[in-house]
């Protein structure tokens, strides 16, 4: 998980980032999770690989504003729940995380991503309520945030854990 998630992102960036910069043109897109901005609790792996993600992403992007490559364009996409994976989906409806908040299809993501890159979004959030929870929470204190988390997310923290221990998704 650690070599897909995070390392993977810095072996591409050995590959394609000199080129771009001698171009001095080019769009990277990282495609990290909303569980990089709102954590997962029994997902720590996952979550910590695209907390990394997401940060190598915006110190690419202080390192390129510095060395003025203006024309290298860095957007990261941190989606919730998607369908185009089976595990997820199968957690996502056996937690009944699909009655509140349904999956979305890869297709539509794909054209979101495309549209928010040739707009020149650093970040992308999908669904928007998840950058709009992300905003709200960081204003609280530390103890509030966690409060508000466990208060609506516990239940579905539990049934998750539940069901990695039951084995069909990968225990972390």
């Amino acid at each position: 998980m650690i070599d897909v998630n995070l390392t993977s992102h810095f072996w591409t960036k050995t590959v394609f980032l000199p080129t771009m910069k001698r171009l001095r043109k080019g769009n990277i897109v990282t495609i990290s999770s909303a569980s990089s901005l709102l954590p997962f609790a029994y997902h720590t792996t996952y979550t910590a690989t695209k907390f990394g993600a997401t940060g190598h992403m915006k110190a690419l992007q202080l390192e390129l504003a510095v060395e003025k490559q203006h024309d290298i364009h860095v957007t990261t996409v941190m989606p919730m729940f998607l369908d185009t994976n089976d595990e997820v989906s199968e957690l996502a409806y056996i937690s009944k995380v699909n009655r509140l908040y349904p999956l979305i299809r890869g297709e539509t993501v794909a054209r979101r991503i495309v549209k928010g890159m040739l707009a020149g979004e650093r970040e992308i959030k999908i669904p928007f309520i998840v950058d709009l929870l992300h905003r709200i929470l960081n204003l609280l204190p530390l103890s509030w945030q966690e409060r508000l988390v466990l208060l609506f997310a516990s239940n579905m923290f539990l049934s998750y854990k539940e069901i990695s221990l039951n084995a069909k998704i990968p225990k972390q």
